[in-house]
Order: structure tokens, then sequence, then C-alpha cells
């Protein structure tokens, strides 16, 4: 029975197998079963190297494209998809030439000044942010730049497009400005009524404050919007004030002298003459000019034709009359004792005043000047009483009490007359001695 029962173990069940023939099926199984193994293994691993090649090239072409890669931004610009020539334009178009046209209004007191952001030397460095654009994922390991695509698709890539402008264009354009807004300030002056002065007091002035001005500019540049800012001033306070000209209202020079005729050629033209310098103010330093004030012996300048000088010769002329009020008027800038600048005597003697003490004029080679040599304004008087031209100088006294002057001439030299001559009244052409 023991045999009968390793046989059964070994063979097939329900019948005997011979010991070496069951050897060999069992080899030939093993062998089967070995030859199935490297089939499968063989299958699988062919399939997994076409698996893994064809994400490579998947790869490839995703990251190897000449084209910006898709949602890449810069600013709000969609450049996804454009080579950088047309991202190039496209910057250009949508956002720094309409950045570069708009206007920068600058106002003050009524006037406007027109910029653009361009005038400012606004540029943008489109050429580094396209370059930028088109780099993005170009460097790197072939899954590290596809991941880097691939993640696009979810997150955008925003690359911020810089600009730059010129701050000494702004301060060149808004320094030319300066004078356009200057205004003047206005000195006090005063004027006399009713056997008084009064004063009007002076204005302030105004100047562009440019290192302001220029701050305020340079933040509507750095907006990039533009719009409008008010142009930054400073007062500027005049020289002299109410303060000063009541300091200024002593007599410090009177001079009169004689005249008749009343209502002729030549008594107007001194009350003319007299009437344009009448109420003068002079500040310190400043230069009077005698005939700059009468202006031209002209009709439309309200001169008539009477009696003037000319070579030692009494002839008509226009204006005849006029030296009488520069020569009082020089009288009292000698008592004022004043900065006597430029005067001319008469060729011949004159009845008003003695030898030495005239003051002729012609046209503008011959005049009287003199400057305020003192620190405050000097008021000039000019007026014809009855029978006297007057001229008096108010300002500060700067002399001591109980001062007095003296003047004096002397006779220098003498002309013999010439041949007697027959003279014709005739008209003087506008310049000769009054």
């Amino acid at each position: 029975m023991a045999d009968q029962d390793k046989d059964l173990e070994l063979g097939p069940i329900g019948g005997e197998v011979n010991n070496t023939e069951e050897a060999k099926g069992k080899k030939k199984f093993k062998l089967k079963l070995f030859l199935g193994s490297v089939f499968i293994v063989a299958a699988i691993s062919l399939t997994g190297g076409f698996i893994v090649n064809n994400n490579h090239e998947k790869m490839i072409a995703a990251v190897q494209i000449e084209s910006i890669y898709n949602n890449i931004f810069i600013d709000n610009v969609d450049v996804g998809g454009m080579t950088r020539e047309e991202a190039k334009q496209s910057i250009i178009s949508q956002v720094a030439t309409p950045a570069q046209s708009k206007k920068i209004t600058l106002k003050n007191n009524g006037k406007t000044f027109d910029f653009t952001l361009k005038d400012f030397g606004l540029a943008y460095n489109v050429g580094e942010a396209v370059e930028e654009a088109y780099q993005f994922a170009r460097v790197g390991k072939l899954r590290d730049r596809y991941n880097q695509v691939i993640d696009l698709k979810e997150s955008p890539h925003v690359i911020k497009l810089a600009y730059e402008y010129d701050p000494n264009l702004i301060t060149e354009n808004i320094s030319v400005l300066a004078e356009e807004v200057y205004v003047e300030p206005v000195n006090a002056t005063m004027v006399m009524a009713d056997g008084g002065f009064n004063i009007t007091n002076g204005v302030d002035g105004a100047q562009m404050d440019i290192e302001k001005t220029v701050a305020e500019v340079r933040k509507l540049v750095d907006s990039l919007s533009g719009g409008e800012a008010t142009i930054v001033t400073e007062p500027i306070k005049p020289t002299y004030t109410a303060e000063d000209f009541q300091m200024a209202q002593t007599l410090i020079g009177s001079a009169s002298t004689y005249y008749s005729g009343r209502g002729s050629g030549r008594v107007v033209n001194m009350e003319v003459a007299a009437s344009k310098i009448n109420g003068y103010v002079l500040y310190p330093g400043e230069i009077f000019s005698t005939n700059k004030e009468f202006g031209p012996s002209t009709y439309e300048n309200g001169y008539m034709d009477a009696p003037v000088i000319e070579n030692g010769e009494l002839i008509e002329g226009i204006g005849g009359g006029v030296c009488q009020v520069s020569s009082t008027l020089y009288n009292a800038i000698l008592r004022a004792e004043l900065e006597v600048v430029e005067r001319r005597n008469h060729s011949l003697k004159v009845g008003y005043v003695d030898w030495g003490f005239d003051s002729t004029l012609a046209g503008d080679y011959i005049d009287l000047k003199f400057r305020n040599d003192t620190d405050l304004p000097l008021f000039v008087e000019a007026y014809l009483s009855a029978d006297r031209v007057v001229c008096n100088i108010y300002g500060k006294e700067i002399h001591g009490p109980g001062r007095t002057l003296e003047f004096v001439n002397a006779l220098v030299d003498t002309t013999p007359p010439g041949a007697e001559k027959l003279l014709t009244p005739k008209l003087c052409p506008q310049g000769k001695g009054k």
C-alpha cells in the first residue's frame, strides 16, 4: 500500500505515471513558465519606453517655440503668442505713446501752461521688458521649463514696464515760465493833495518757487496720468514802504523864478513842462532825466511856438520857455544838495536867474540830470503860480539843523561879439535850446 500511495502523489489524479517521464514534464513546464515571464517583462519595458519617449517630445514641443509663451503680460498688455517685435510694437502703441501724450497743465493767476510727459523726457524700457517676457522659462532643465510653461495657465506672469524721465528737462521747462509768472512788486508812493501828502501802500510782487514747482510736476510725471498743478510762488516785498514815505516828507530844496506874459505860448510851454514832472517820485539810486520827463517838443505833446535860443540868437521855435522850468528845478537840486549828473548853461544870459544858475535843454544830447543819492525816495513838485515857476523837492533831511548854503558865481571867460547880422524870424527844429 505504501508504494501505491507514492505513485499517486507524483502522478496525475486517477492514474499512474512513470517517474522518468514525470521529471521531463516538469522541466518542460518550468521552461515555458520562464519564457512567458521574459515575454511579459519585455512587453512591459517596451510599453514604458514608448510612454517616456512620448512625454519627452511633448515637453520639447511646449517649450521650443519662437513666440512669447501664452499668459505673459507686460503691465496690462497680454503679449502671449507674440514675437518680440510684435510685442514691442504693441507696448509702444498701447502704453508708451498714450502715456507720453498725456498733458500736464500748470496754472497761475488765470494763465495756463501745457506740457506733455514727453516734454519731460518720459521714455519706457520697452526693449528690456519684451526681452524679459521672451526669456521666461527659456533657461534650465527641460522638465522645469515645461512645468513653468504649464503653470502659466493658472498663474499668469506679469512684468512691470519700467520708465524713466529727465529731471533736468523738468527744471529747464519750468524755469522758462519764471519770467511769465513774475509779478514785480509795487513800491509805496505818495501824492500831494490839499497841501499835504497822501501815501499809497506798496503791493507785494511774486516770483516762482522753482524747486517746489518742479517737485509738484515730478509727482504728476510719476503718476503717468498727467493732470493739473498750481505753480508755487513766493511773495516779493516792495523795496520802499509807506513807512519810508512817512520819513520823506521834508522840504529839502526849493526854488522859484519870475515870469510874465501869462497865456502866451512861452507860459503855456512852462505849464506843460511843469505838469510833466509834478508829483514825480525818484527812488534811491535812480537818475532823473529832465528831457525824458518833459518829452519831445512837439505840438502833439502839448507844446507851442515861442522864442528859443539857438547859437546865441533868439529865434522862434516849438517849446520855448521850458528851460525856465529846468533852470528852476536845477536851483532846487542845488539847495537840496543832490548829485548833479549833467547840466549845461545857455549860450546867452537869461533873465530869470543869475549867471551860472540856468540849465538848458536840447533834444536828447543836452540834458539836466540828477541822482537821488539819499537812502529814501524823493518827491518833486513843480507848478506855476500867478507870476512864479516853483520847484520843490521833498525827502529826508540828512543835514543838521541850522545849516545854511551860499551860492556864488564868477566870470570864467568872455567871447567878443561877432559881426552884426540881419535876423529873420523862423521856426526852430525840435531840439534847440529853450
